[in-house]
């Protein structure tokens, strides 16, 4: 390629510095003469040995890039073709983010502290919900530390969208595209979703928090786990578990949500052991100490006066049929039984309904947790996820989710449906944070 540096495109771009480099492709800083601005000018050689595979991204970028308005997202600014004698070039030109990426800010020993962090994951999780609410949604399916830049206006901006994908016209042959160790495991097999942008993003913070290789924190098959670290205490280590769960089923399926999820954690979860206040209806607090927690759920939405004891039920049978008894002293036989029959079948319903029925119990301590009489230690890798599960349409109803208890090293675990009020499942989490890590000290690394 004969283009170096001092050389001027279409008598507008100088070239004044090589930013990237990969064979065919190169990315410059250039000034614009004409507005006397730098901007970011990307070029692709077409040469003799070109593949023309090479030019898929460049084509995405220029189908996409002209669409796309976000502070976040640098600016599509120009596209030209360059006739050179030794062959032709296709170039994009963008505004230019002064600043340096975030893989360069890793290599050369930087650390992010927890408040970066939630301001970066933040600002993301925004301009990825702008991506995935377009019509058709896109995914940007390569987000990584390298694709990050952090600006001299101490934002991130989100760049190079030659991976992107519009929903709805995947490629035929399926490709698997992104960066190993950041795609989500469904790009494997080429069928992302803007919930891989998720998984992409959750692993990139583990990164920037822990300091640690992916390679290092990878389970096999592409899963994740969540180290030992101070940074990842509390609501932000279960929000980052949510964001890289391998199985879509339980991932957060859309930016919005998570975005929505990480903005309530970020006003704080009063961890105490304290029992929850009395507006919560569907916990019964057993017992709740230094020691142990143990607590009732019921699963259903029923409020606490209709909570009866046996001996209440039995007790309005009881009196149901003496009523029966009644009617057949005084009136005979035949009035009794026709009297007797809707008197016994509301007592058998006032039963039903008096009933406690479909509880669940959770105990937590001693270095255990168990739901419904199933064990698991309570190790680091114990995990206890809240998975969102269904819309409720009617607006009276508390929308039902599913609570699971899961042992990261094994695989083991344990769910059932439960409806609860946000209150109470942040209280549950709490706790159970709380006690599994005073059962598992974390040294400051």
């Amino acid at each position: 390629m004969a283009l170096s540096l001092q050389a001027q495109l279409q008598q507008r771009y100088c070239l004044t510095r090589l930013l990237g480099n990969n064979g065919e492709r190169r990315t410059w800083l250039a000034t614009d003469e004409q507005t006397s601005s730098q901007v970011t000018l990307k070029t692709l050689y077409f040469g003799q040995d070109l593949d023309w595979q090479q030019f898929e991204p460049f084509e995405r970028e220029l189908q996409i890039l002209p669409k796309l308005d976000h502070p976040l997202i640098p600016k599509f600014l120009d596209t030209f073709w360059l006739k050179e004698p030794e062959g032709h070039y296709f170039c994009i030109v963008q505004q230019f983010i002064p600043g340096v990426s975030l893989a360069e800010r890793l290599v050369r020993g930087d650390r992010f502290d927890r408040m970066q962090v939630e301001a970066l994951a933040k600002d993301l999780l925004g301009v990825l919900d702008y991506l995935h609410s377009q019509d058709p949604p896109l995914v940007h399916r390569d987000i990584k530390p390298s694709n990050l830049i952090w600006g001299d206006d101490q934002k991130i901006h989100l760049i190079d969208f030659g991976a992107v994908q519009v929903m709805g016209q995947e490629e035929r042959t399926l490709t698997a595209t992104g960066t190993f160790g950041y795609m989500a495991p469904e790009q494997f097999v080429g069928r992302a979703t803007p919930a891989s942008d998720l998984y992409s993003l959750g692993a990139t913070l583990i990164q920037l928090l822990t300091g640690q290789s992916l390679m290092d924190l990878s389970g096999g098959a592409n899963n994740l786990h969540l180290p030992q670290h101070s940074t990842l205490n509390g609501w932000l280590g279960y929000w980052l578990e949510r964001m890289v769960e391998p199985d879509l089923k339980y991932r957060f399926s859309s930016a919005s949500q998570a975005l929505a999820t990480f903005e309530r954690k970020q006003e704080g979860i009063v961890v105490s052991r304290e029992t929850p206040p009395s507006s919560i209806q569907r916990f019964i607090v057993e017992e709740c100490n230094d020691e142990r927690l143990r607590v009732t759920l019921s699963l259903r939405n029923t409020p606490p006066y209709m909570y009866r004891t046996k001996a209440n039920a039995l007790g309005i049978f009881v009196a149901s049929a003496f009523g029966s008894l009644f009617w057949f002293n005084h009136f005979g036989p035949l009035i009794a039984a026709l009297s007797a029959m809707p008197t016994i079948i509301l007592a058998v319903f006032s039963c039903l309904i008096i009933l406690p029925q479909g509880k669940k119990q959770v105990k937590i301590g001693d270095g255990y947790c168990q739901i419904n009489k199933k064990t698991f230690p309570l190790q680091p890798q114990t995990r206890l996820i809240i998975i969102e599960h269904e819309t409720e349409t009617n607006p009276k109803q508390i929308p039902a989710k599913i609570l699971q208890l899961k042992d990261g090293n094994t695989g083991k675990f344990e769910q059932f449906k439960v409806r609860l009020k946000e209150e109470e499942l942040s209280w549950l989490l709490g706790q159970f944070q709380m006690r599994r890590e005073r059962a598992n000290p974390v040294t400051e690394i």
